[in-house]
């Protein structure tokens, strides 16, 4: 089991070292932890090249909106390259601005991605999902197929041809395109709109995500 996420050095001091210390506290100690940045100073983090090289094209199809902010390329450049480096179980993806609060166990996992399913998300009907915490079933072909269309979609500068740029949109694009929905586990079934669905389902019990300005101060305070 690996977790992964990515932060800037500016986004590690705000809140990313307390993310990074629940994790250690609270997830099983056997996990392995990937921790990608774009910038060289962060210690002991793996440097995001192909984010970087993915924002230098980026410069020719800039638009106004959090919609196409490139920013968020970060997540799937760290996510699919930490799938690289793994042969197979199970990879976890948790967004930087994340506070775990209770333990983690190998149980809460599954119970999380069961056996039988190779993918758990955070689905809202009406927009799109949730992408703060995913997980991904790595033996599955289907699972494996997705994440090399999801890096394939921003190394080639395809994205910029989709409607919306963002992870979380991409990432729906191809959930949908590559795993079946009968090996889908959506961990927030009635989640709607843009609504804070972490806290509709099983994972907010575990883990805080302080999403948006009010609930990043109030994780500034903590």
């Amino acid at each position: 089991m690996r977790l992964v996420t990515a932060m800037s050095s500016a986004q590690h001091a705000r809140f990313g070292e307390k993310m990074i210390r629940s994790v250690a506290r609270y997830w099983p100690r056997d996990m392995l932890i990937d921790l990608w940045s774009e910038d060289e100073e962060l210690d002991g983090f793996l440097e995001l090249t192909d984010y970087v090289e993915f924002r230098k094209m980026g410069e020719a199809h800039r638009r106004p909106g959090w919609k196409y902010d490139q920013r968020f390329a970060a997540k799937v450049f760290a996510l699919t390259s930490s799938a690289l480096r793994c042969d197979g179980g199970v990879l976890v993806w948790l967004d930087a601005d994340t506070l775990t609060r209770k333990h983690v166990t190998a149980e809460v996992i599954e119970e999380w991605l069961p056996p039988d399913k190779a993918l758990a998300y955070l689905g809202r009907q009406g927009s799109t999902s949730e992408c703060g915490v995913v997980l991904y079933r790595l033996d599955s072909p289907k699972v494996r197929a997705m994440l090399a269309a999801l890096r394939a979609a921003y190394t080639s500068g395809d994205v910029f041809s989709l409607p919306e740029w963002h992870d979380s949109y991409v990432f729906d694009v191809m959930r949908r395109a590559h795993v079946p929905e009968a090996l889908q586990h959506n961990l927030s079934p009635g989640g709607r709109g843009y609504e804070h669905v972490f806290e509709q389902s099983p994972v907010g019990e575990y883990i805080e995500h302080a999403k948006g300005p009010r609930r990043k101060a109030r994780l500034d305070s903590n």
